[in-house]
């Protein structure tokens, strides 16, 4: 089965689809027109939800690092929504293979991302110099690489004769 979005009205831009059916849960962006398999749901209650984002980042989980931070800025504009009415509707359809098959990770377009930003050979000089130098702390010194504050080590004294 899947969930076809229909209309949305006083949906906040960049809310979230959160949809509830025997134990498991799809979190999508929210937007018209868009579906949302759920895979053998034919039959049983389904919990709607609709979720604000309240901030985001990314963590890239460091090998051997069981906890990190994270800080957020606080969205001010969410104290207007208080009274806001919402309309979400809703159409339940079955999903057909082709379109399962067409939400697959596209590697042509990875590829090209990858090539257009001369990202495959920045990373591999990246990891080059660092197994080079050999950073006590790796993460530390790879983040201050790509963050740009660069730490140069103090020059050599030349030897004159």
């Amino acid at each position: 089965m899947q969930v076809l979005v229909q209309r949305l009205e006083g949906v906040p831009v960049g809310s979230y689809l959160s949809i509830g059916c025997d134990g498991q849960r799809i979190l999508r962006r929210l937007e018209a027109g868009r579906s949302f398999p759920i895979p053998g749901a034919e039959i049983g209650a389904l919990k709607i939800e609709v979720l604000q984002s309240m901030g985001s980042g990314y963590v890239v989980k460091q090998p051997g690092r069981q906890a990190c931070s994270l800080s957020f800025l606080p969205e001010t504009a969410r104290a207007a929504m208080k009274n806001t009415k919402m309309l979400l509707e809703l159409e339940l359809m079955p999903q057909s293979p082709a379109e399962a098959a067409s939400k697959a990770p596209n590697q042509e377009e990875n590829s090209f991302y990858l090539q257009k930003h001369k990202l495959s050979e920045y990373f591999k000089a990246l990891l080059s110099a660092m197994l080079r130098r050999k950073p006590s702390d790796p993460y530390a010194w790879m983040l201050g690489q790509l963050q740009g504050k660069i730490i140069a080590s103090p020059p050599a004294e030349i030897s004159t004769l």
